[in-house]
């Protein structure tokens, strides 16, 4: 059996000039998703063959370049609003076609995400070659959290009807929470639950917790709860300090709240390792994401897993996207009041520091345990062999 990735990921050589060239939010978590599943594939051995266009914002707004340059793995496209869906559809016919040629035997091709211009090339040729398709579905069209307007609205409008129509072409299902097949109507086709996977990217790291920082990284915005979280650090006792990462529509809030209170430490978007390092550094990894918004049954979020590999203790509410085994290592509020929320985090710090230590690692366990790529796509390829 031969197997083809198609996704968005940054081809390592890339990251850099992607990170100084975008402008707003880098799609950090999708890219690490993308990795660890390309690294599980690669662990057992399987004739894998992967290919890439960048998940990145559209020149001028999004991004500066109105052209992508890519390598032999990596796509190149014009990067204009539009245009690009296109040119990227075009590209990716014509290079599976060539990859397909050169295979012999059965193919599976892995899609990452429900990107129209992948699965519609895809599908086009598969009424050419002896393939199957397993679409992985991080997010549902509608639930991604795009701009609140009238373009975008009729754009995801038209995305679901293009989908709808060619879902049942689809073979195989890879889906980050169980309520994603009911909207999805892939009926009974097989599927699988894989809420993300996690490569220790910690190993050889120094765990230097300092007392009494909270950290969060991830989007600003409002419905991933960053603003609750900052309203409830500032109900805290001056000696604790509160560290952000990331970029979003609230990014301006946040310098101000950091203006206000020089407890509240902004770093801005940066680069996977220094987060890490940051994380390391910290006493609670804190998401503030609410259980509000029907969005929370849809999602998984990607922070989770490397919070609880960290080995420093997590505090995070209840959302029905979550599988109920995470709760088991991790701090949860009673409610998701910001008063609540505050006084979680003060009842945390009260604990010994033995104890902490041990729900972090316990956690980390957990993670290195149960979530590993190769257990993640052994469970993925037995699905499809089954």
């Amino acid at each position: 059996m031969n197997y083809v990735f198609l996704g968005s990921y940054f081809p390592k050589d890339k990251v850099e000039e992607i990170t100084r060239k975008s402008i707003g939010p880098i799609a950090n978590a999708n890219n690490l998703w993308q990795w660890n599943f390309i690294y599980g594939l690669g662990s057992l051995k399987l004739k894998l063959c992967k290919y890439t266009f960048p998940q990145i914002g559209a020149f001028p707004n999004r991004y500066k370049g109105i052209f992508f340059h890519g390598t032999s793995t990596c796509g190149s496209f014009i990067n204009l609003p539009l245009v690009k869906h296109l040119d990227r559809y075009l590209r990716t016919y014509k290079k599976v076609d060539s990859i397909l040629k050169s295979y012999k035997g059965n193919t599976v091709i892995f899609i990452y995400d429900l990107y129209i211009p992948f699965i519609y090339a895809i599908l086009r040729l598969k009424r050419k070659y002896s393939i199957k398709v397993c679409l992985i579905v991080p997010d549902l069209i509608g639930f991604t959290g795009s701009p609140d307007c009238v373009f975008y609205k009729w754009k995801e409008d038209i995305e679901r009807k293009m989908l709808f129509k060619v879902i049942s072409k689809i073979d195989y299902f890879v889906l980050l929470t169980q309520y994603m097949a009911e909207p999805l109507r892939i009926k009974e086709k097989p599927y699988i639950v894989v809420e993300g996977m996690y490569n220790d990217v910690f190993k050889g790291l120094d765990n230097i917790q300092c007392d009494k920082v909270l950290f969060y990284s991830g989007a600003l915005d409002e419905r991933n709860g960053v603003k609750h979280l900052v309203e409830a650090f500032n109900l805290l006792p001056k000696d604790y300090k509160l560290v952000i990462c990331g970029d979003g529509t609230l990014k301006e809030w946040i310098c101000q709240a950091s203006a206000v209170n020089n407890r509240i430490v902004y770093k801005g978007q940066l680069l996977h390792q220094e987060v890490l390092r940051l994380q390391l550094q910290s006493s609670l990894l804190v998401n503030p994401r609410k259980s509000t918004g029907i969005f929370t049954k849809y999602s998984f979020p990607s922070k989770t897993l490397e919070y609880f590999a960290s080995g420093v203790p997590v505090l995070m509410y209840k959302l029905k996207g979550i599988p109920t085994e995470y709760y088991n290592y991790c701090f949860t509020p009673e409610d998701e009041s910001v008063t609540c929320l505050a006084n979680k985090i003060a009842e945390i710090h009260s604990m010994e520091r033995t104890k902490l230590n041990k729900i972090g690692l316990d956690a980390r366990n957990f993670i290195l345990q149960n979530k590993t790529p190769e257990k993640q796509i052994n469970r993925i390829i037995k699905m499809i062999y089954e």
